[in-house]
């Protein structure tokens, strides 16, 4: 027996190694070791802090932070692998005075029974810069339009500056902060959030992840004002010059404004009338033009509802001159006043009526009705036709043919040009009473 196990030794042990040598070349042959190429797996950034905390920033280089990864393996390991399980690191703690850092690869599963994992680009590139924090004030655009009779107000957002930071060649670069509000068809007021659009010096959108804002959105709030159609009048302050006449109309250019607002002050404003100091035509003998802004005399909350108008109104008051015509009175309309008791007064004329001149506007005059005239001689202006006797009361009414200031009594605006006398008689009415 013993002869048995010992004989053709080496016959034997080569039988072993060949059974070995084939055990191991099926295996091969059924599950041999092979390599695969995974594209577009990320690069995760560790530690960036280790850059930003000295007040720098650094920006990945030519896009070294997606990377294609090589593994080998075994087929069935390989098989079994995607491109999820594969993470690629790059610390930036590790660093190169040539600005890259190794990228770190490893596999959430077989890592230990891979072969080989490799990346075709072992490092990342970066790209380090000065930090710049700048300060921006946000620019607001519209879009569309409110609803019919309506403007918008006042727009709020809750803050009016963003702070840009980044790499100073880029942030030195930004011009504009903007948000856009669209109110179209809006008809009441409203708040909305708006995202923050940042613009180059060449009006550009800047779209740059390494860029960040303090908010990227702006809550705003935006008033929507109703609107109307409201007259604007004026008046005026002195006397034109002599020969010349206010018509009384003043010219307002523009002659009605729209106005916006809400609550009780639009509610009841329904005019604008400008104060008559504003407009002086002492002097005056053409038609006297002013300036003045509508604003200061629109009530709080009530504001202009067209933004091109900056409210400057043209008033012009309208200056003419004077025009004369002769109206007739009769007679027996002139009254004579300040008689004493007992003496009666009579007015000779050789006519029933008496003609006078008078002046104004032609318009006044036009219009002007006998109605409206009246006369009156005033018996203290008395001048005596006839030479007063010595001792005389040079107070004392002179009875007999007197001479008297005919003075008319005519509605404002129409002036008597001339003086004009007539003839009174005084008579002296004895008292009747009997003695006792």
């Amino acid at each position: 027996m013993k002869n048995l196990l010992t004989n053709n030794i080496g016959l034997k042990i080569l039988s072993v190694i060949s059974a070995i040598l084939l055990w191991i070349i099926v295996v091969n042959i059924d599950n041999p070791v092979i390599s695969r190429v995974y594209s577009g797996i990320p690069v995760e950034i560790i530690n960036s802090s280790s850059i930003t905390t000295e007040g720098k920033t650094f920006e990945v280089a030519d896009g070294s932070d997606v990377i294609t990864v090589v593994i080998s393996a075994e087929r069935s390991i390989i098989e079994d692998l995607t491109k999820d399980n594969i993470k690629a690191v790059a610390d930036m703690k590790n660093i190169t005075f040539m600005n890259t850092v190794p990228i770190e690869l490893k596999t959430t599963r077989y890592y230990d029974k891979l072969e080989s994992i490799q990346a075709k680009t072992p490092n990342l590139s970066v790209v380090i810069e000065e930090r710049e924090d700048k300060q921006i004030k946000l620019s607001i655009n519209t879009e569309g339009s409110v609803a019919k009779g309506y403007i918008a107000g006042e727009i709020k957002p809750v803050v009016d500056v963003v702070k840009v930071s980044g790499p100073k060649s880029k942030v030195s670069l930004i011009d504009k902060a903007v948000i856009t509000v669209d109110y179209s068809d809006m008809n009441e007021s409203f708040t909305t959030s708006c995202p923050v659009v940042l613009y180059d010096i060449e009006g550009n959108v800047v779209d740059d992840p390494i860029i960040t804002l303090s908010k990227t959105e702006i809550r705003t709030s935006v008033e929507i004002l109703e609107t109307k159609e409201i007259p604007v009048t004026a008046s005026f302050v002195g006397t034109a010059a002599s020969g010349f006449g206010a018509t009384g109309t003043v010219i307002c250019e523009p002659s009605s404004i729209v106005v916006a607002g809400k609550g009780s002050a639009f509610e009841n404003i329904s005019s604008v009338k400008i104060p008559e100091e504003y407009l002086s035509i002492d002097g005056a003998y053409e038609n006297k033009a002013e300036t003045v802004n509508i604003k200061e005399f629109l009530p709080k909350g009530v504001v202009l509802a067209d933004k091109s108008f900056n409210g400057d109104v043209s008033l012009v008051a309208v200056i003419e001159a004077h025009d004369s015509i002769v109206v007739e009175l009769p007679v027996k309309n002139i009254e004579v006043i300040n008689l004493p008791d007992n003496y009666i007064a009579h007015v000779v004329y050789g006519e029933e009526k008496i003609p006078f001149e008078v002046s104004g506007l032609m318009n006044d005059l036009l219009a002007l009705s006998q109605s409206q005239i009246s006369a009156v001689v005033d018996a203290n202006t008395l001048s005596p036709r006839e030479t007063k006797e010595e001792g005389d009361d040079e107070n004392t009414i002179q009875t007999g043919s007197n001479d008297g200031l005919v003075v008319l009594n005519l509605p404002q605006g129409i002036s008597q040009i001339s003086n004009m006398h007539i003839e009174v008689v005084i008579t002296h009415q004895e008292n009747n009473e009997t003695e006792e």
